[in-house]
């Protein structure tokens, strides 16, 4: 029995003060739901693995808080409540999994796997649709196009036709711009009588001269119509852009990318490949184990000597609460008119006076022991 007791931890001596542990290591002892007054009592290995399970805590809460935070980012929430929302789950989560970690009976841990297995598979589903968001914009959009096939075809038709009237006028232009080139050089051929094929050859402004300067002021004249008609069009060509635009989406179907739309391309795209299905399978399992990490931590991890002085300290307690409750209900028993403290004025009496005790022997030097050594 003595060398089960013995440890490798030098001894404290008598009176000395209990170490005190640093802000980090009690902030993840408060996690843990550890009482950190019993706590400094314990061996470095039980202060460890408290502050690792409290680590686990808080990683937890934050893995589901950020998915919350994705969650909520792809549903018709206001962008100015999603933190206070996100805050908000990771402090129920954490609360969830300190009461677990920090719970005496192991029993209690048994409830996490359910509470894991519904938080995992909402962690993992915004998840997925980040990791799969490539197939899923992929399918809506084909469903889109499918969905608008007539619509499109229609705008398509209405932008060509809008093309080629354009382009039939720069066609008509450039044609008659050819002709106003060919009949500028022959009014230059009759003014000198120069000898061309279907030229007079007779110099001066004769008819074929005068017919000449004819047909060039009636090609530039319908030159002038037609670039009045291209401008024209040109300035109508963006009002019936948004005229076919604004009758497009009248008749559109509006392409949805909420989160209930994304939910159900997931199960498409998953359906439809095998490959897809298996990663969508590995990464809930994945969240699943990562929200039962303070859970593992609960089952697998041996009991320490922390759990061992917790136990025994409530023991303690509740041994002291029925002794004076016994007290106290003998005195009731013998005198009911006798006024006397209660339960539980006695308890806080009898800790207030310990604690100083305690303080009181901190603060004096141990004298007994003095020459025993």
């Amino acid at each position: 029995m003595i060398s089960i007791l013995r440890s490798n931890r030098p001894v404290r001596e008598p009176g000395s003060p209990v170490p005190e542990l640093n802000l980090l290591t009690r902030l993840l002892l408060w996690l843990a739901k550890a009482d950190i007054s019993l706590m400094r009592l314990c061996s470095r290995w039980s202060i460890d693995t408290g502050a690792a399970t409290g680590l686990a805590v808080f990683l937890s809460a934050l893995w589901a808080g950020g998915a919350m935070f994705y969650t909520l980012s792809t549903v018709q929430v206001p962008h100015s409540l999603l933190p206070y929302l996100s805050a908000a789950w990771v402090v129920f989560v954490g609360l969830i999994d300190r009461e677990i970690s920090g719970a005496l009976d192991r029993k209690a841990a048994i409830v996490r796997p359910i509470v894991a297995l519904f938080m995992g598979t909402i962690v993992a589903v915004p998840v997925e649709l980040l990791i799969l968001g490539g197939p899923i914009d992929q399918d809506l959009q084909g469903r889109y196009l499918m969905a608008n096939k007539a619509q499109l075809k229609n705008l398509s038709e209405g932008e060509a036709r809008l093309e080629k009237r354009r382009t039939d006028l720069e066609a008509t232009l450039d044609k008659l711009r050819q002709e106003e080139a060919q009949w500028s050089h022959a009014t230059d051929d009759e003014l000198v009588g120069r000898s061309r094929l279907g030229r007079s050859r007779q110099s001066g402004a004769g008819p074929a001269y005068r017919n000449a300067l004819d047909q060039l002021a009636a090609v530039r004249q319908r030159i002038d119509e037609i670039r009045r008609d291209r401008q024209q069009v040109e300035k109508s060509l963006s009002f019936e852009r948004e005229r076919l635009e604004r009758e497009f989406h009248r008749q559109e179907v509006t392409l949805v990318t909420d989160f209930p739309s994304r939910f159900i391309a997931l199960g498409r795209v998953t359906k439809a490949s095998p490959a897809l299905n298996r990663m969508s399978l590995w990464i809930t399992l994945t969240i699943v184990l990562i929200e039962m990490c303070p859970t593992f931590l609960k089952l697998l991890m041996p009991r320490t000597d922390y759990q061992r002085l917790l136990r025994a300290d409530m023991d303690e307690r509740i041994a002291r609460i029925d002794a004076l409750a016994a007290l106290v209900y003998e005195r009731v028993f013998r005198l009911p008119e006798s006024p006397d403290r209660s339960i539980a004025e006695k308890l806080e009496h009898v800790r207030f006076q310990r604690k100083n005790e305690s303080r009181a022997r901190q603060e004096q030097p141990d004298e007994t022991n003095t020459g025993n050594y």
